[in-house]
């Protein structure tokens, strides 16, 4: 008898665990813990890359001429391009030579035209403008000198004492003699004073060779 109590205590504890809530339940694993995402600190963070500055757009001087004027070309079309003279009394000798300063022109920029045909151009005190090498009126005429190497050639100057000359560079043309004809041959010349600094830039054809107005 006391064989048969235990027995029907068994069976009760194991039906009592069968009607358990949990009973027949598998322990599910704990879900993996994400991994941290990493946020970029404002130094990580896009860098918008930086506009380099656009090029100058300037026109500069050249041997054929600035900008919109083109060695050669007629009074006409400079006058379209630029303007006439600012001076209305300006002096010229009108067809033969005339030199002026156009009224739309900037500052310290004149026009030399010979027969009726723009022969050079040319800077004096005031301008700003440049070459294609960066030079300038009032700039040392030893960076004449380094920017053009041997191309250079050197006189002295007709009316000041030294170290007063001329740095002329020729680019084109027949430019063997000492005083150039070819009408075909372009050049730019570098006036410099006494102080040896840049006092006049002309570019053009054999027009650049000289010296005082039309002369």
């Amino acid at each position: 008898m006391t064989f048969r109590l235990t027995l029907t205590a068994s069976v009760s504890a194991l039906l009592l665990a069968a009607c358990s809530p949990d009973a027949g339940r598998t322990t599910e694993p704990a879900e993996p813990t994400p991994a941290p995402v990493e946020t970029p600190s404002p130094t990580e963070a896009e860098v918008v890359p930086t506009q380099e500055a656009p090029a100058s757009s300037e026109p500069v001087l050249t041997a054929n001429g600035y900008g919109p004027l083109t060695i050669g070309m007629t009074r006409e079309a400079v006058v379209e391009a630029v303007g006439g003279p600012a001076n209305a009394n300006a002096a010229s000798e009108p067809f033969a030579c005339e030199i002026f300063h156009p009224s739309n022109a900037p500052e310290g920029l004149y026009v030399l035209l010979q027969e009726d045909k723009l022969a050079s151009v040319y800077l004096t005190k005031g301008a700003t403008i440049e070459t294609a090498e960066g030079l300038k009126v009032g700039d040392p005429a030893e960076a004449v000198m380094t920017a053009y190497g041997d191309k250079v050639v050197k006189t002295p100057s007709k009316y000041l004492e030294a170290p007063a000359a001329y740095l002329t560079i020729w680019q084109s043309g027949n430019t063997s003699a000492d005083w150039v004809d070819d009408q075909d041959a372009r050049g730019i010349r570098f006036s410099t004073g006494t102080d040896e600094t840049i006092e006049q830039i002309t570019g053009g054809g054999p027009a650049i060779q000289l010296v005082e107005g039309c002369s």
